[in-house]
């Protein structure tokens, strides 16, 4: 058993592996009231079975997946992208699993130096509330482990498309796009999509052009920051 501050939120989880409070020890607090109780029974373990995957790695991944579903409730979910913070502004970077989302992010990173913080790298929790979207770190951040117990307001999302040029420009028809990299629980999809409705409305939409170079991440800098 342990408990957590994730997302504002203090959370029990009666887990089974001691291989889960590891991954989230940055994260853990003390016991007290809490804002809900998360149980992993082996069927949800098993649920989450892929190939070669231990058990308490899939934990892991139930007990994340419970978290997402509790905060559906909570103005919030489960986004796959990478979020970074640059004077207090946050970019999330979306796109399909291969695509470079990281790759970008670690430009941005080159670029800027300690002026660029990684939020999340891979899931961050987004909560929106008092007509802001904000992200949040969790120590679920990808095989790369980029992530800080942080939250920064979420101002700006780009949908990374390769291109053998570096370019950025508005997107309108971002649901869609959107949609694909959002985790939607069966029993909370009425909720999930009132929360990205209240998202679409407080956040800048972009389609960003990358190469596989330094000079993308100063083309979308220079735009995002030209004021």
């Amino acid at each position: 058993m342990m408990y957590l501050k994730i997302a504002d939120m203090n959370i029990k989880v009666m887990n089974k592996y001691p291989y889960i409070e590891n991954m989230c020890k940055d994260y853990i607090t003390q016991a007290g009231d809490v804002d809900f109780e998360i149980t992993v029974s082996d069927a949800d373990i098993s649920a989450e079975k892929t190939e070669d995957a231990p058990p308490e790695y899939l934990e892991t991944l139930a007990v994340y997946r419970k978290i997402a579903e509790k905060l559906s409730e909570r103005d919030g979910f489960l986004m796959h992208g990478s979020v970074i913070r640059v004077r207090d502004r946050g970019i999330a970077f979306l796109a399909k699993s291969g695509v470079g989302k990281t790759t970008h992010t670690l430009y941005w990173k080159k670029l800027l130096g300690e002026e660029c913080e990684i939020i999340n790298g891979d899931k961050p929790l987004i909560r929106v509330y008092g007509g802001k979207a904000y992200a949040y770190g969790t120590p679920w951040n990808g095989k790369e482990g980029l992530s800080k117990n942080d939250v920064v307001h979420l101002t700006d999302v780009c949908f990374v498309n390769r291109s053998e040029r570096d370019a950025i420009e508005r997107c309108t028809d971002f649901l869609e796009r959107l949609l694909t990299q959002v985790y939607i629980p069966k029993t909370q999809v009425g909720r999930t999509f009132d929360n990205l409705d209240k998202f679409a409305r407080v956040v800048n939409f972009y389609n960003i052009y990358c190469t596989k170079s330094i000079s993308a991440a100063k083309t979308v800098y220079s735009e995002l920051f030209k004021d």
